[in-house]
């Protein structure tokens, strides 16, 4: 190999690898808004299970809204037969950041359902009613909101499209 040849296969070697580190970031955050969208499927299956199961959306105890710690437990109890892991109801992002609570707790519930009433199959009344919201915009484009059908979509995204 002659030095010329050598001097261009680095040349082409240092190019590839300034390609592949420009494109990590990019593969890492579309890594983590798929893992945070899967999360938010894995929910909807599970509060899907509990309206067919008991017809209705989980009820909210009205001392609750004082209380994230407490909050956040109740959810995660309440969904647990239906959920393989409290992982879930956690955005990849938010939780490298340690999140805490107006109580000084770390934030387990990274995902705020909506509330509905007991009326049969209520969830479902509204297609474009959201049954989650993530707590802050971790992925760009804002919060992710999940669908009675199981789409998720960005609030930005969403704000365009209408």
């Amino acid at each position: 190999m002659t030095l010329i040849e050598l001097v261009v296969a680095i040349g082409i070697f240092l190019i590839l690898a300034v390609m592949i580190f420009k494109a990590t970031p990019n593969l890492y955050g579309s890594f983590t808004k798929a893992q945070c969208i899967s999360n938010m499927r894995s929910l909807h299956s599970a509060f899907a299970a509990y309206i067919s199961e008991k017809n209705h959306w989980p009820p909210v105890p009205t001392d609750l809204s004082s209380n994230d710690t407490l909050y956040d437990n109740y959810w995660i109890g309440i969904m647990r037969p239906y959920t393989q892991s409290e992982k879930v109801w956690q955005c990849p992002v938010l939780a490298k950041g340690h999140l805490k609570n107006a109580s000084g707790d770390e934030l387990k519930v990274h995902y705020l359902p909506t509330e509905f009433d007991a009326t049969p199959n209520g969830p479902y009344r509204w297609p474009r009613q959201p049954w989650l919201i993530e707590i802050a915009s971790a992925h760009g484009q804002g919060p992710l909101i999940l669908f009675p059908d199981g789409s998720v979509q960005a609030l930005g995204q969403l704000l365009k499209n209408n």
